[in-house]
């Protein structure tokens, strides 16, 4: 997400000066490749297209599609950007407290992780990961999800799996 962030704003300050600078459409097209990857690991193909589409007008300094293309990926970016964000928690840190039925359903959940990251199955881990990011859990498990969440992005499967283990017993 704060990489989803960080380019949203970069292509959007680019598509405000209207490619003026030289390294424009060379920026714009290293950006878009990364979101255009990353949408397509959590599974947002639709837009994932839409980048790649962008990517390749940038390629071909197609300004105008550029220009009317970009504006509308960056609203859905946005959406996407909310709906894998973690929800805020409205409890402060002090007084959020995992019940026994939410550790359970936690450790249940990381076990999924555990035995899917083993056999190399994103889909199931990913999956699983996005059942836990529903519930409010305290900073630490949150921070370690998104860590999860960075192993799997990039395919490190042992180092997710030993995370989701060590996460167990915290």
């Amino acid at each position: 997400m704060r990489d989803a962030k960080k380019a949203t704003s970069v292509l959007k300050a680019i598509n405000e000066n209207n490619y003026r600078r030289g390294d424009d459409f060379s920026t714009l097209i290293i950006y878009i490749h990364a979101m255009k990857s990353a949408l397509g690991n959590v599974g947002e193909s639709d837009l994932s297209e839409k980048a790649s589409a962008l990517e390749q007008a940038g390629r071909e300094q197609n300004i105008a599609f550029i220009l009317a293309s970009l504006p509308v990926f960056l609203e859905s970016l946005q959406e996407a950007i909310k709906k894998y964000s973690p929800p805020e928690d409205t409890q402060t840190e002090e007084t959020l407290v995992v019940d026994s039925a939410d550790r359970k359903y936690l450790k249940e959940k990381l076990f999924t992780i555990q035995i899917a990251c083993g056999t190399y199955d994103k889909k199931t881990a990913k999956t699983a990961l996005s059942d836990l990011k529903q519930k409010s859990w305290p900073r630490l498990i949150r921070d370690q999800l998104s860590t999860i969440a960075e192993y799997l992005l990039h395919s490190e499967f042992d180092k997710a799996a030993a995370l989701a283990k060590e996460t167990v017993s915290t």
